[in-house]
């Protein structure tokens, strides 16, 4: 959940028991973006011993391959892509839900990062 599931509300859960899993807020990916400081504290610094799923959103596939990328030199136990905010902002820039539309994208992005 954007603006909720940062540190400070894992720290919160942690106290009374946590989750198994923590998904970061979702990194907004674009030609010139990077992984957003504030997200990978909450990785890099997670106080919960749990492990840890990186999200992101977007639609430019080079530059979410790059993304995922970086994010793999951080203690994360995988990458999720947003394909489920319905948010209008988000979803009318083809990006979370949005890039359901256009599945052949989602194809190219899941083949660029087979291993």
């Amino acid at each position: 959940m954007q603006d909720v599931t940062d540190l400070a509300f894992w720290r919160v859960m942690a106290r009374y028991g946590g989750a198994d899993v923590y998904w970061t807020e979702y990194f907004r990916v674009h030609g010139a973006s990077r992984p957003e400081r504030w997200i990978l504290q909450s990785i890099t610094e997670n106080p919960t011993g749990r492990p840890v799923v990186a999200q992101i959103i977007g639609n430019d596939i080079p530059a979410m391959v790059r993304t995922v990328r970086e994010l793999q030199h951080y203690p994360i136990a995988a990458v999720d892509l947003n394909l489920g905010c319905p948010a209008p902002v988000v979803y009318k820039k083809c990006a979370g839900g949005g890039l359901l539309r256009e599945p052949e994208r989602v194809d190219a992005l899941a083949s660029e990062l087979q291993p």
